[in-house]
This record gives structure tokens, C-alpha cells and sequence, in this order.
């Protein structure tokens, strides 16, 4: 989720393609999947290493009740089960990410022009959860989502119609006409393997800039 509009201004072609900017909008994208599947892989040996631990103690000839190993035993096979294919899981959706990709073989992936065209809040009912989900195209049918801090953005873009309706004393009336309005211009990065999905990396130099300004209001 970004949380400053600052990571994705993109001055001109050089700036856009520039490998230490695309690496570092990748940490930033993926740094919590890197810890989750740690996490889950860690979990999952531990358990499976507890499985085979129950299973040596039972039938080694060490007493071992079977109302103690079955739950023992249990526990570490299916628990360790399921948190190595959580581990595999998420270390699989960070090989899908066009940004990794990117670093790996430039020469796959192409960036294209593409317009961010609106967005939904989403939320559990805890504000630390809630992000805007932010939708676009780019080509003739390719599509893009992004996650942005709800501050940030409810600040600096209306969605198209959104401050049409505002009378005095709406949340945002004081801000009526000075937001940035959708559609906003953004560059997308996408493989030729998969060319109707990708994902932002870049907004232009001024919106981005513009919209920063707003965003810290």
C-alpha cells in the first residue's frame, strides 16, 4: 500500500525505467509477503519437525501414551501442512510480480501509458486496515489495482461525480473543486507473457507532485 505519492513520480523515460527506482517500489509492494511467507515456512518446519519427533518417540520404543502422540502428532503434520502451503503461496505471488519480474529480465516486460479511473475504500471497521483500492486500464484491455493510504488520497483525488452532490456541510465540501479529479495519467508495467494485467509504476512528475502538495494539507 503506498502511502506517499512521492515513490511513484516519474520525471521522463529514463527515470521510469531506472532499475534502483523499480527495486525499491517493489520492497515497498512486497517486504510484508517476504516476512509472511518467512513466517509461515518457519512455522511450518517447526510443526512438521515436531510430527516427525512424535512419530520417532513412538515407534522407537520410547513411551510415548497414544492419547499424547495422536494430538502431538496431528498438530505438527497438519499444522506444519498448512503453513508450508501458506509459505509456498505467498513466495508464489511475490514470482508473479511484474516489478520482480522486471529485475530479473527487463527485456520481458514492457511499460505502457495507462489512466487510473477510480477507487473504493475498503475496510473491516479498523481504521489501520482500510486502504483504497484503486482501479485502472491501460492498452486496449488491460487492467491494473493498487492499494493506497485513505489519507493520502481522500485528500488529494475526488472520484468522477463525487463533488457534484456535496452541499455545505459535507465532510468535503470545504474541499470541493480543489482536489485532483479522475482520470489521472500512470504508467504501468506488464509481461508480454501476461498482457492484460500489470500493475503502477509511475505516476507523471507534476500530478504526482500536485497531488503530494494535497495530500499533506
Amino acid at each position: 500500500m503506498y502511502k506517499s505519492f512521492e515513490d511513484l513520480a516519474v520525471k521522463d523515460e529514463a527515470d521510469l525505467r531506472d532499475v534502483s527506482r523499480v527495486r525499491r517500489l517493489y520492497w515497498k509492494n512486497n517486504y510484508g509477503l517476504y516476512i509472511a511467507a518467512a513466517g509461515c515456512s518457519a512455522a511450518g518446519l517447526g510443526l512438521a519437525g515436531l510430527a516427525v519427533w512424535a512419530f520417532f518417540c513412538k515407534f522407537s520404543g520410547k513411551p510415548m501414551p497414544v492419547e499424547v502422540f495422536r494430538p502431538l502428532f496431528g498438530v505438527g503434520a497438519i499444522g506444519g501442512g498448512m503453513c508450508l502451503w501458506m509459505g509456498w503461496m505467498f513466495s508464489k505471488e511475490l514470482r508473479l510480480s511484474p516489478l520482480g519480474g522486471y529485475l530479473e529480465k527487463p527485456s520481458d516486460y514492457v511499460f505502457a501509458e495507462g489512466r487510473i479511473e477510480n477507487a473504493d475504500y475498503i475496510s473491516d471497521g479498523k481504521r489501520s486496515s482500510a486502504r483504497m483500492s484503486v482501479k485502472g486500464r491501460f492498452g486496449e484491455n488491460g487492467i491494473f489495482f493498487e492499494d493506497f493510504s485513505p489519507d493520502i488520497w481522500s485528500r488529494s483525488v475526488a472520484d468522477r461525480g463525487e463533488e457534484e452532490g456535496l452541499k455545505p456541510g459535507d465532510d468535503w465540501y470545504s474541499e470541493k473543486g480543489k482536489r485532483v479529479k479522475l482520470p489521472l495519467p500512470a504508467w504501468v508495467l506488464y509481461s508480454r507473457k501476461t498482457p492484460g494485467w500489470g500493475v503502477l509504476v509511475g505516476i507523471p512528475a507534476a500530478t504526482a507532485a500536485l497531488l503530494a502538495a494535497k495530500s499533506k494539507k
